[in-house]
């Protein structure tokens, strides 16, 4: 699935991509998210400007207790 994925990105954006795992959630039904971002010291230089050009995929393996019971 991964390589899938990463297949279809880089034919989306026809450039090749870094790929970093990060972290993951656990979220209640309806707890919501507040909107953040994974901006580190080197994303934040002005003359590479990472930080604009970041985005992330989020997927779900499983939908798991919906009830959070």
């Amino acid at each position: 699935m991964a390589k899938d994925l990463i297949s279809i990105i880089i034919a989306a954006v026809k450039s090749e991509i870094c790929v970093y795992d990060s972290f993951f959630n656990i979220l209640c039904s309806e707890a919501g998210s507040t909107t953040h971002n994974h901006i580190i010291n080197i994303d934040k230089d002005k003359y590479l400007n990472f930080g604009k050009q970041k985005y992330s995929l989020v997927y779900y393996l499983s939908v798991g207790d919906q009830n959070c019971s």
